[in-house]
């Protein structure tokens, strides 16, 4: 019985196999992916000479090689998987094909390193839709010259390609092969483990040289690593490798005898329309009694914490937020601050770890709390007031301080077991998401507990407030904030969403914003952004005198001059609101286009915003 079953598996590896492996010429199609492989790797060192470092280290180089050859070479194996499926077509049209694929390949490699030259950023889906769209040819003006020299390269790519391929044919070395699969496997792995301890521990060399490479997708294992009893590095310093440049020039600052005190309220997920008499009562009457300005179309820089938040310090779009993680950049405002000498407490009920507010906009700042031990968010909120009234009351009366209070029961509409609902949400305190629908009851329901959930807050900061007696603070040299992050959906577009980070009609990102004790009590009603408010507190508070651009692309929040557009990103898209409406390029290379009230439209972009937009998306960078 074994002989036979010997002879079987005989004739099976050493007949058969090598004759279907010949047959559908698997030695010449991997040697044609591992060729292309080899040219992309060479034309990644235009890639890599955008990473400036003072002093290059062994250990940087090296992972750049593996980053190299693991990326590019893993890519190179599923473009052979690819071929492979192709040649079970046929002969013809798998030499066809290949030499096609490789040429489609090659060339947008080539224009991404044009791209990236150019922008510091990569080529996307949605890019590639914007270029495929009928607004290409008025975006990128492109010359007789110009075309003759695509042509030209295309042309020579497609007869290096078609000599590539007749080589692979005419020259096989399996053995060759099976070594370099081996080294992209060991490549593939090094460069990941590496990257995944780097992001664990801060270490900016790596991480900047992971950001040239397009399509990069580097492992993580932060929880890994501290279930095994390891403790992250909580900053990251900056280097002379940064691929940002911000603030684009050195910032100066006309001397003042005494600077204003901030207290800074942003409340997660708070929608401007909760600031009213019956929902948040004791924060609408502050706005009429005090010296307060009410910016009445307020929108936040993005859909999402993540953006709304970095926006809002750093004064420029949140698509910059892993450039600034990565080069180790503060955001100019907090920096500003601690130069100039001011006391910082920071005290926030969700985490500031992630996404990683500690190593981006607080970087500089010493002792701050991760986040609040407490089971609930309306315990964490509460222990976050307590401390923020100590370190207003103990503080050092010499110095400015600058008080920044972040609060979360909003984000989850929660309330105290024992609170009083004021708006009716039939007989249940807490969402449950696995049985929303968009019947006008569920939908009523939902709202109300966001309301109820903003009335809380509101007797929460009503206690605060009269506890550090503000109204004084604001009459003597206090300046106090009051605004949101974003804000927050109910089923009420076109796109039927509940909560944020889906969408940027105005449920989602039309934020509050109360400024008390700067200027003279007013509404304003012209269109503001997030990032307009860095900008004033520099400019009005801090006395910045550099040009607003060196730091911010907004304006400041009293220049009433037009607002062409704004700008807003989530954790996956951006967008851009133009004229009342909002365009947005999908992940998919679409373009969705809605007004602000999130009914779809049929409307275009002209092309000259999207060319300021990529200048804005260049601006700060390296």
């Amino acid at each position: 019985m074994w002989q036979k079953y010997k002879s079987v598996l005989v004739d099976f590896f050493f007949k058969k196999c090598p004759d279907f492996f010949r047959k559908y010429e698997f030695c010449e199609l991997m040697q044609f992916a591992l060729l292309n492989g080899i040219v992309w790797m060479l034309m990644s060192l235009f890639y890599l000479k955008h990473v400036h470092f003072t002093e290059q280290t062994f250990d940087g180089v090296l992972y750049s090689i593996l980053f190299t050859v693991g990326h590019l070479g893993v890519f190179a194996a599923g473009f052979w998987l690819l071929l492979q499926v192709l040649r079970f077509c046929g002969r013809k049209f798998s030499f066809i094909s290949s030499v096609f694929l490789g040429t489609v390949l090659i060339f947008l490699l080539f224009a991404d390193i044009v791209v990236y030259t150019l922008y510091r950023f990569h080529i996307n889906i949605p890019m590639i839709g914007l270029f495929c769209s009928p607004a290409a040819f008025e975006l990128v003006e492109f010359s007789t010259v110009m075309i003759l020299l695509i042509l030209l390269i295309i042309s020579a790519i497609v007869t290096g390609e078609y000599f590539l391929r007749k080589a692979a044919a005419k020259f096989k070395y399996p053995w060759i092969c099976f070594c370099c699969v081996i080294v992209i496997a060991i490549s593939f792995g090094a460069f990941n483990f590496r990257h995944a301890w780097a992001v664990f521990n801060a270490h900016s060399e790596i991480l900047l040289r992971t950001d040239v490479l397009p399509l990069k997708y580097a492992m993580t294992a932060s929880r890994l690593f501290m279930r095994h009893g390891y403790k992250p590095v909580e900053r990251i310093g900056k280097i002379s490798g940064s691929v940002m440049n911000y603030p684009l020039n050195k910032l100066e600052f006309k001397p003042m005898e005494k600077r204003k005190n901030i207290i800074f309220i942003i409340v997660d997920s708070l929608r401007a329309d909760m600031i009213d008499a019956d929902i948040m009562p004791n924060l609408y009457s502050m706005s009429k009694e005090l010296q307060c300005v009410n910016f009445r179309k307020n929108f936040s820089g993005g859909n999402c914490t993540k953006s709304g938040f970095f926006s809002m310090f750093y004064g420029i779009p949140g698509n910059y937020f892993d450039q600034a993680l990565r080069s180790g950049v503060g955001a100019a405002m907090i920096d500003s601050m601690l130069e100039l000498g001011y006391d910082i407490g920071v005290f926030s009920s969700g985490t500031l770890a992630s996404p990683p507010f500690n190593r981006t906009v607080f970087l500089n700042v010493k002792d701050i709390e991760l986040k609040q031990m407490a089971a609930s968010k309306i315990e964490r909120d509460r222990m976050s007031v307590r401390k923020c009234e100590d370190f207003l009351q103990k503080r050092d009366g010499k110095k400015p301080y600058f008080a920044l209070l972040f609060l979360d029961a909003v984000h989850g509409s929660a309330v105290p077991p024992d609170f009083e609902l004021k708006f009716d949400t039939f007989g249940e305190r807490e969402v449950n998401y696995l049985t929303l629908s968009d019947t006008p009851e569920n939908k009523m329901k939902i709202l109300n507990m966001a309301k109820n959930s903003s009335l809380f807050t509101d007797q929460l900061l009503q206690g605060f407030f009269e506890r550090i007696n503000v109204r004084k603070l604001i009459d003597e040299d206090t300046v106090l904030i009051v605004t949101s992050d974003h804000g927050n959906e109910f089923c009420e577009t076109d796109m039927k969403n509940w909560g944020h980070n889906s969408n940027f009609a105005r449920f989602q990102t039309h934020t509050p914003l109360l400024i008390f004790g700067l200027r003279p009590q007013q509404e304003i009603n012209y269109l503001t952004s997030g990032m307009d408010l860095s900008v004033t507190i520099m400019q009005d508070i801090l006395g910045c005198t550099n040009k607003t651009e060196d730091y911010s692309i907004g304006k400041n929040l009293f220049d009433s001059a037009e607002r062409p557009y704004l700008i807003f990103s989530s954790y996956l898209e951006t967008a851009i609101f133009y004229k009342g409406n909002i365009f947005v390029q999908t992940v998919y290379g679409v373009m969705q286009k809605y007004d602000i009230d999130g009914k779809f439209i049929n409307a275009e972009l002209p092309p000259e915003v999207i060319k300021i937009f990529f200048e804005i998306m260049a601006k700060y960078s390296k």
